[in-house]
C-alpha cells in the first residue's frame, strides 16, 4: 500500500488532484514527485470524522486553480471521479488528463474531457518521467512556490534561433480571383438545385418512401452486440456496459447490462488485497481478510465519537448495547455514510460472537447477526498485529477506539488506546464526553466480480459469515 502523501492546505493557488483510490500506487508517488518540484497539490486522502463528503470535496475543487484528472478503468466507473470531473467542468477550472492506462472513455467523459490537454503514462519510462512532463504544464506553473524555477519543456526553442517567417500578403479584395466570387457562389447553388430535384425524383417514384432499410438498422445493432459480447468475455467491463446500454431492449442486453452492472460495482473488492484501501460508500476501508468471495473491511476512521452504550441502570454487552443498535439502524442507512440499495445489498449479514475477556473473564454476551459492527479485542490481535497499525488518527491526532469486548468489569468495554495498544481494562461504557470513535467494520460479498464471464452470476449469498470464536 503506498505512502500517503501531505494534501496541501491553505490560501495560496493548488492542483485539485482527481483519481479512484485503486490507483495510488501512481498517483501517490506522482503527487510526491510534483510536491518536490514545488507545487501545491489537494488530493483526498480520506475523509475525516464527522465530515460532508459532497461538501468536503466540492469546497477543495471550487477552490483550486487547476484539476488534474487521473483516468484509469477504476476511475470511469467511479461514479464520485465523474462528479469531480463534472463539478471541475461547470466551474470552467482548467483541466489537465492524464491516462495511467490505455482505457476507452464513455462517450459522456469523452465529451467532456476531449479538448483538456492530455499526456499519457505509456509514453513515459516510469512515473518520474511522467511527473517532470507534467511539472512543465504552463496552467500548472500558477499553482508552484516562488524560488521552484518552471522547468523548460522539451520542445522549447529560445526565440532568436526561430527564423523569421515572411507575413502572407493581406487580400482586401473579396469578389476579386484571390477570394470567394459571387459567381462561385451561383454555381453552388445551382448544384445544390440540381441534387434536390434528384432526390425528389427518386423519393416520388418509390411512393414517397425513404424510410432506412431495417434490415441494414439490425446488422448495426447485430454488430455493437457481438462487441459487447466480446468485450464482456474480455473483462472491458466499462466499455461493455456502455455498448450493452446503448442496445436498449435488443436480443439479451438488459440482462447483460445487469450482470456488468454488479461485476463493475464489486470488482474494486474483488480485486483489491489484504492490507488494501478501497472505497465504501463515504469512506475509506481497509481489507483486513478476504474468503470464500467476501471481504472484511474496516473502515480507516472514527465515525463518532460516542458511548459504547447510552445511560441506563444496568450494563449490556455487544448483543445489547446502544452503539451496535445505532450502526446497525441509523448509520448504516444514513447520509453520512452514503450507501445506495446496490451497495447495501451487497452487505452480509455477519453472525457476531464474542468471547468473554481474555484477562478478566467478563462475559461478552450472547451470539448476534449484525451488517455492520466493530472489533473485538482477539480480532485485532489477529488482524492488526502491530499497534502501529492500531492507531487512529483524527483531525491529525491520535484517538482511541472501542472494541466489542467488555473490559475489567461489566460496566466497562475494550478500547484500543492513543499508542495502539489494547486496553483489556477498558473504560466505563458510558461516560458524560466520551473520547472514544466508533470504528466500524464490516463483511462485503464480491463473489460476482471473481467468476467466469461466460458463466452465469450466483444469487447472492443468503448465509451469514460468522466471525469469532
Amino acid at each position: 500500500m503506498a505512502q500517503k502523501p501531505v494534501a496541501y492546505e491553505g490560501n495560496k493557488p493548488y492542483i485539485f488532484v482527481s483519481y479512484a483510490h485503486r490507483d495510488d500506487g501512481k498517483v501517490y508517488p506522482m503527487i510526491e514527485n510534483l510536491q518536490r518540484q514545488g507545487f501545491r497539490i489537494w488530493y483526498d486522502s480520506g475523509i475525516k470524522a464527522g465530515t460532508e463528503w459532497p461538501q468536503f470535496i466540492a469546497d477543495h475543487i471550487a477552490n483550486s486553480s487547476c484539476v488534474i484528472v487521473c483516468l484509469s478503468r477504476a476511475a470511469t466507473a467511479s461514479d464520485y471521479c465523474r462528479q469531480e470531473i463534472t463539478f471541475a467542468q461547470s466551474r470552467r477550472i482548467n483541466m489537465l488528463t492524464v491516462y495511467l492506462e490505455d482505457v476507452q472513455l464513455p462517450s459522456g467523459l469523452q465529451m467532456q474531457l476531449g479538448n483538456n490537454q492530455s499526456l499519457f503514462y505509456s509514453n513515459f519510462a516510469n512515473i518520474s518521467a511522467l511527473s517532470d512532463e507534467i511539472a512543465g504544464v504552463d496552467m500548472l506553473q500558477i499553482c508552484r512556490e516562488d524560488g521552484h524555477a518552471p522547468r523548460r519543456p522539451k520542445s522549447f526553442v529560445p526565440p532568436e534561433s526561430i527564423p523569421s517567417v515572411p507575413k502572407a500578403p493581406k487580400h482586401k479584395d473579396y469578389s476579386g480571383a484571390s477570394g470567394f466570387s459571387f459567381a462561385k457562389l451561383k454555381w453552388v447553388l445551382i448544384v445544390l438545385a440540381a441534387v434536390g430535384a434528384i432526390v425528389w425524383v427518386i423519393a416520388s417514384s418509390s411512393g414517397g418512401n425513404m424510410e432506412l432499410n431495417p434490415d441494414s438498422i439490425t446488422a448495426s445493432k447485430e454488430d455493437r452486440y457481438s462487441q459487447a459480447v466480446v468485450a464482456f468475455k474480455e473483462g472491458n467491463l466499462q466499455e461493455a456496459y456502455d455498448l450493452f446500454e446503448g442496445l436498449g431492449d435488443y436480443e439479451d442486453s438488459q440482462q447483460y447490462l445487469k450482470k456488468v452492472a454488479e461485476m463493475l460495482l464489486v470488482r474494486p473488492y474483488a480485486q483489491a488485497e489484504i492490507g488494501d484501501t478501497v472505497t465504501f460508500g463515504k469512506y475509506e476501508w481497509e481489507v483486513l481478510e478476504k474468503k470464500n468471495g467476501q471481504a472484511l473491511l474496516l473502515c480507516t476512521v472514527g465515525v463518532k465519537r460516542t458511548d459504547y452504550h447510552g445511560y441506563t441502570l444496568h450494563y449490556p454487552a455487544w448483543d445489547a448495547c446502544t452503539l451496535r443498535e445505532w450502526l446497525n439502524d441509523s448509520f448504516l442507512v444514513s447520509s453520512d455514510l452514503g450507501l445506495t440499495e446496490e451497495y447495501l445489498r451487497i452487505i452480509v449479514p455477519t453472525q457476531i460472537t464474542t468471547t468473554d475477556n481474555p484477562t478478566y473473564g467478563t462475559s461478552g454476551g450472547e451470539v448476534c447477526t449484525d451488517r455492520i459492527f466493530i472489533l473485538s479485542s482477539e480480532e485485532v490481535e489477529k488482524y492488526l498485529p502491530k499497534g502501529s497499525d492500531r492507531i487512529l488518527y483524527t483531525n491529525g491526532k491520535p484517538a482511541s477506539w472501542w472494541l466489542r469486548t467488555k473490559g475489567e468489569t461489566k460496566g466497562m468495554a475494550c478500547i484500543v488506546d492513543t499508542y495502539g495498544t489494547v486496553d483489556l481494562s477498558g473504560e466505563y461504557i458510558f461516560q458524560l464526553d466520551s473520547q472514544n470513535y466508533a470504528r466500524p467494520a464490516l463483511w462485503v460479498d464480491f463473489s460476482a466480480g471473481e467468476y467466469l464471464p461466460e458463466e452465469t452470476i450466483p444469487p447472492a449469498t443468503s448465509d451469514s459469515e460468522e466471525i469469532g470464536e
